[in-house]
This record gives C-alpha cells, structure tokens and sequence, in this order.
C-alpha cells in the first residue's frame, strides 16, 4: 500500500541509488526521497509491511524499485532436530518474564480447519490450482462480492462447528490464570476464525491483525465518499445483520438458503493462479442473490472486518484493530524498557509474504539491540526453519502446546521440575 510522504528519514526506494539521509529507528511509515517517491506514484507498486513495524517492507511487487528490508536476525538454516529441543524449549519459557505469541494458520490445523494454501486449503481449488490474489475482494466495484461472501459462510460456517483445540487451552490457561508465578505475555494473530478470544484470552492482551470474522463493517470504508457510519463495527451474532447500525436483517439461514451446491466442475486451466470467475464453480458454491446479504444502515452492503490483499490499511474500520495494535506496541516498548527475558514463541505462521514468521524475529532483534535477552522458538511441522542461534520444533501446534504448557501452573513446584 502505498503512504503520502510527510518527512523524508530514510529512502526506502532504489531510484536515488541510496542517497544518504538520516536514519531514525522504529518509524511508523515507509518514506522515500523525492526522486524514488515520483517514481512510485508513477509505477503503483504496493507491498506488505510488518504489523509491529510499519516502516519494515516484508514484500514488494517490485523489488527493482521498492526492495524488501533486510531479514533482521539474517537468513534461515534447517533447524538441529534434538530431541533435547522441547526440554530447552520449556526451560527458556520457565524463565521467561514475558511470553510474546504469533500465531498463524497453522496454530488452527490441528482444529480441524483448512489452512489458506495448504494442499486442502480455503484458496486451494480440487484441480490443485491456488486462487488468484485478486478473487477475494469486497470492494463493490470489484464486482467480486458474490463470491467473496460465499467464501464467508462457508468460512464462518466452519468456525463456528469447530472448537479451538487443547494447545489453545493449555496457552490460555497458563499465561492469563492466576497461578502463583506466570510471566507477562500478549497475542498476535493473523487468524480471522476468533479461537484465541473463544479459548479466552483477555481482550487487552490480543491482536488480530488481519480482523475477526465476526465483525461486519460498510463497503464504504476507504472510498472517497465514507458513510456516516463507516468507523462503526457490529458483530456478525445470531444474524448476518445484527440490530447495530444495520438493517435488512437476514439470519444466517435465510442466507445459507441462498448458497447452493453446483455439480459442474471446471477443467484445470493449467494456470498458476484462477481468475474470480471461476472460483464458484471451481468451490462448488455460489451466491444466487446478493440481496440477502447484511447492509450498513446507509444502504451499502456490509463486509466482514478483516483484510485481504485486495485491501489497504484504510479500506478497514480500525475500530477494533486500531486500539488493538496500539496496546501491543506499548507492551513491546516495556518489555524493551524493562530489558526482560522475552520469548517469542511462532506458532504455525507459514511461509508466505503476509505470514507472521518475519514479525517474530523483528521483535526478537528488536528486543535484543534494546539490551533485552529474547529468544524465538518456531512450532512448524513442516518448515521449522530458524535464524541462527534460535530454537525450533518441528511439531504440530496442539502436541506442541499441550507438551509445553500442559501443566498449566507454573508454580514452584513445577519451575523446580522444568529448570532440574
């Protein structure tokens, strides 16, 4: 996405061929000489950034022009697979004063749900193809919405049926009871099925970065004509529009009503990536009338409060996210204070541009040049890659959890087990 320029720090582009300007750690925004700044107007480039550090480019749809920022503990390396690992592992979180999550996909699997674009996952069609970036947009221009909220009941739809698994308990339970001895922590998810505020997790202690399901928003939201109501949230409840700022109210049946199974199946294109079109046949669902669907009271149809990379930072109520993310910034900036023993414990975060895997180690060394003691340990079965001088387990989130915070009292007692 890209930012107006205010005050130039530093160049994030490559036009100026790196002209030398002053530096300031920690800033909030991506900046750009005037040359690289012209440039980007002109090449609508966008890329992601961290959510704890906006000023740090994890992706770019033209690296030529705006480059990725450096990986801040360096490269990956395949992970030691001791089977001291998870002894470490608990050791280092015995000792911890705070316990920083991020959490991923993958830290729902074990739940029972589909991860994005994993071999069964939610953007993976039966022919093997993975649906194009753009077929998911709720912009009404778009002309995506249809397909796009089919894809939502079927994702509420299963949220809803499933249950955060044990690992989820054992976490909750261990770092936000009132055991004799627990460390300070706080949550940061990309998930959008809301496990971790099921499984109970205190409200002032989350961040979900990429928005709830369960929260409907105006389509409005970003455009250059915003309704009245456009910094407005209401839950998504019982009804797909609840009595907050809405009205049309259909229940979930009446628009379950309006999904309907289609036996047609298209032939694989061959492509990498499948245009909008196709995604109802190749999904087998389709939305016959988008007038069932919940609206803002303005009139404009409704969307679910959470991004997509269809979406820039303006085009989601901050509402919620807003708060959200400025109390995780103040518990990182006091834990840097403070020069804690942080760990930073990934949980299922994958691999892809937008994954949280990038957001840990940011902390980490961010935590460490304050002259902080972190420590990152990675949970992934299937690419438990590491920074050097990091930890990892190549294990499921729930086996992972469950071995880690089983014993959800981190007593004396049990200090005295783990440390021996």
């Amino acid at each position: 996405m890209k930012r107006k320029r205010e005050k130039v720090f530093r160049c994030a582009g490559r036009t100026c061929g790196g002209c030398a300007l002053d530096i300031t750690d920690g800033l909030e925004e991506v900046l750009f000489c005037d040359d690289c700044f012209t440039a980007v107007e002109q090449s609508e480039v966008y890329w992601f950034v961290s959510h704890v550090d906006h000023g740090f480019i994890s992706w770019s749809s033209m690296p030529s022009l705006v480059p990725s920022t450096p990986f801040p503990l360096g490269p990956c390396v395949p992970a030691s697979a001791s089977k001291d690992d998870l002894t470490l592992a608990s050791k280092l979180i015995a000792q911890a004063d705070a316990i920083f999550i991020t959490a991923g996909a993958g830290c729902s699997l074990d739940s029972g749900l589909p991860d994005f674009r994993g071999r069964d996952g939610w953007y993976r069609l039966p022919s093997g193809e993975d649906l194009s970036m753009e077929s998911i947009d709720f912009h009404p221009e778009s002309g995506h919405l249809p397909e796009s909220w089919a894809l939502v009941v079927a994702m509420i739809s299963a949220f809803r049926a499933t249950s955060p698994h044990e690992g989820y308990t054992s976490l909750i339970n261990a770092l936000f009871s009132t055991p004799p001895r627990r460390p300070r922590a706080f949550i940061l998810t990309s998930n959008i099925d809301g496990f971790f505020d099921r499984a109970g997790t205190p409200p002032e202690s989350l961040f979900e970065a990429h928005g709830c399901m369960e929260w409907l928003q105006c389509t409005t939201v970003g455009s250059a004509t915003p309704c009245a109501w456009s910094d407005t949230l209401w839950p998504l409840g019982d009804k797909l529009a609840s009595l907050t700022g809405c009205e049309g109210v259909s229940s979930t049946d009446e628009i379950s009503a309006q999904v309907r199974l289609d036996s047609s199946s298209l032939e694989a294109s061959g492509n990498s990536s499948v245009p909008a079109e196709k995604v109802l046949k190749s999904h087998r669902i389709a939305l016959d009338d988008i007038s069932a669907l919940p609206r803002c009271r303005c009139g404009a149809l409704a969307r679910p409060n959470v991004s997509h990379t269809t979406d820039a930072d303006e085009d989601l109520c901050a509402t919620r996210k807003g708060p959200q993310r400025e109390r995780l910034l103040a518990w990182l900036a006091h834990e840097r204070r403070v020069r804690s023993r942080l760990v930073v414990l990934d949980v299922g975060c994958g691999t892809s541009a937008h994954a949280l895997r990038l957001d840990a180690e940011i902390v980490v060394a961010n935590h460490n040049k304050a002259g902080g003691r972190a420590r990152l340990i990675r949970i992934d079965p299937n690419d438990p890659v590491v920074p050097r001088g990091q930890l990892s387990l190549q294990m499921g989130a729930k086996e992972a959890l469950r071995s880690l915070f089983g014993r959800t009292e981190l007593s004396a007692e049990n200090l005295n087990t783990i440390l021996s």
